[in-house]
């Protein structure tokens, strides 16, 4: 008998556990920050707002939500084992439209996505939300909206790991990012922020990195010590100075400084095992472009118009290279082969100071796509480069090479 009472008693006690384990509930802050978050940003019209609301959400008007505890089924929130607090708040790409409000009351976020891919939805508009007090929030995306104003700080958020808030209306400036060493991916680019790049010394987690499309000044700072770096995106700005030193980075795979006013020379390019692509068109460089031997990886490169001088590199074996532009610089010498380059399909050479005779036309060159004059090359019959240009002769009739090699009008 007594030992019934013991079971029957050990049974009670666990339904009592799940009873109180079902009606655990986040803090009332938090219940209101999703609830002024719903309001705020057009809850009424997401794309999903499942258990939001008591019964379908309304499409205009005032909600009725569901009860107090029941927060962690809301569509998009994810909470902690416990139930006791919002970890995630994951709504992109659900037609959020409106503001956001203080994201303060979720002191144990970890996770907030509103980022929106297609240009044609709704989109979130008016300042970012202060980060004060989110000291655990490791991803931040709210990239393709309409935010304007200026970035928050992200002093002491040692947490993070990704920052994204690309392609919106942000000015000011790029705050400081030291202290961030767990950062992976920064992504401000396609805004309208002023002033220098900070300091990335000490960011050795750091992968991605892109400023591109902004309006900000100053030199490019060192990425030495970034050995996990694999994109450095910082074209089509007005930054000045010198290229940094690109040593000791061996999984950089995308280096884009285009569309800027440096200056200076195109530092070595050796030990980047991962290099696929680079681009340092438009802009003051000067000097010789350093060799390419060896960047076996690479695909793309473009030089376009810049003050180099000195001979093209030897390019021979670089078996995936598909696109090589130099045009509009002071270059000079021959042509050299293009044995084995099989993946070419674009040569642009145009208005420089090369000579002699051309290689043969790699085979896989596409129609149209290369430019070789002016420059004083021989003007010798080829087929190949016929096609590659998409005129015959190649070299026009009359020839836009030989000794026009400096008339103007070609655009490359």
């Amino acid at each position: 008998m007594h030992a019934r009472i013991r079971i029957a008693g050990g049974v009670a006690a666990l339904a009592v556990l799940a009873a109180t384990a079902a009606q655990a509930a986040i803090p009332a802050s938090e219940r209101d920050g999703l609830i002024a978050l719903y309001n705020a940003a057009g809850g009424n019209q997401w794309a999903n707002n499942t258990n939001w609301c008591s019964g379908a959400c309304p499409a205009s008007g005032t909600p009725t939500f569901n009860a107090a505890g029941t927060e962690c089924t809301w569509f998009g929130i994810t909470c902690d084992t416990g139930s006791s607090h919002v970890t995630a708040i994951q709504l992109g790409e659900n037609g959020l439209a409106g503001t956001l409000p203080s994201l303060t009351p979720f002191t144990a976020l970890q996770v907030f996505d509103a980022h929106n891919f297609d240009p044609s939805l709704p989109n979130l508009t008016g300042p970012l939300p202060s980060f004060t007090g989110l000291n655990q929030l490791r991803v931040f995306d709210v990239h393709r909206n309409g935010f304007s104003g200026a970035l928050p700080s992200l002093s002491g958020m040692t947490a993070l790991q990704k920052f994204d808030v690309s392609v919106n209306f942000l000015d000011g400036t790029i705050p400081p990012l030291t202290g961030l060493s767990g950062l992976q991916y920064f992504a401000v680019d396609s805004n309208y922020l002023a002033g220098s790049i900070p300091s990335l010394a000490g960011l050795s987690a750091l992968q991605y990195f892109d400023v591109d499309s902004n309006l900000l000044t100053g030199a490019i700072p060192s990425v030495t010590g970034l050995s996990n770096l694999q994109q450095f995106l910082v074209f089509n700005n007005q930054l000045s100075g010198f290229l940094p030193a690109l040593m000791n980075l061996p999984s950089l795979e995308r280096f884009d400084a285009s569309a800027n006013f440096l200056t200076g020379s195109i530092p070595p390019l050796t030990a980047l095992p991962a290099l696929d692509y680079f681009a340092v068109y438009s802009n003051q460089l000067s000097g010789s472009i350093p060799p390419l031997g060896g960047l076996t990886a690479l695909t793309y490169f473009d030089a376009n118009t810049n003050f180099l001088s000195g001979s093209l590199p030897d390019i021979a074996g670089l078996t995936a290279l598909g696109y090589f532009s130099v045009y509009r610089n002071f270059l000079s010498g021959t042509v050299p082969p293009m044995t084995g380059d099989d993946a070419l399909y674009a040569v642009l050479l145009a208005h420089n100071q090369l000579s002699g005779g051309l290689p043969s036309a790699p085979a896989n060159l596409a129609p149209g796509m290369s430019t070789l004059c002016p420059n004083a090359f021989d003007l010798n019959p080829d087929a190949g480069w016929d096609a590659a240009v998409g005129q015959s002769p190649w070299y026009g009739n009359p020839p836009q090479c030989g000794d026009t090699i400096f008339g103007d009008g070609f655009d490359g």
